[in-house]
């Protein structure tokens, strides 16, 4: 339990629609992954419906034998709430809920929200999209256009 979940439901409900931006870490419970279990994602739009990058503890084999520079480190002691340096895999653009379902997952527990990624991560993630030669250039226009909004 999180401090804000004593707070009113309007206050949280705020809290949760402030938050759920470009560049914020959730962690949430993936049934999409082998084997469904929790994961940090990084949420990179919410318009007009969430996507996001999931965030690995160790970087994708397949993905890093083919495009090696889709695999962004993340550094422990950059954020408080890995236990390991972590890999983001910026090869496929995830959309697997819906901008509902995330708030009510985010609302059922404020602990979901992690943090804002550090600049210098932002920026390898906006060179890995505009590097990435499997999102369409539409596609890699408005991800990278809604992931500098903030």
């Amino acid at each position: 339990m999180v401090l804000g979940d004593s707070f009113p439901d309007n206050k949280k409900r705020d809290y949760v629609d402030r938050s759920l931006v470009p560049g914020m870490i959730l962690r949430l419970f993936c049934p999409f992954t082998s084997p469904p279990k929790y994961k940090f994602i990084l949420l990179l739009s919410m318009n007009p419906e969430p996507v996001f990058f999931i965030i690995n503890t160790k970087p994708n084999r397949f993905v890093l034998r083919k495009f090696p520079d889709q695999q962004i480190p993340v550094i422990q002691r950059d954020y408080t709430f890995l236990t390991h340096d972590s890999y983001i895999e910026c090869s496929t653009p995830r959309s697997d809920f819906t901008a509902e379902d995330m708030r009510a997952k985010v609302l059922a527990d404020l602990g979901r929200i992690k943090g804002m990624l550090t600049e210098a991560d932002r920026a390898a993630v906006v060179v890995a999209i505009k590097r990435n030669r499997t999102i369409e250039t539409r596609q890699k226009r408005r991800l990278i256009k809604d992931f500098q909004a903030v």
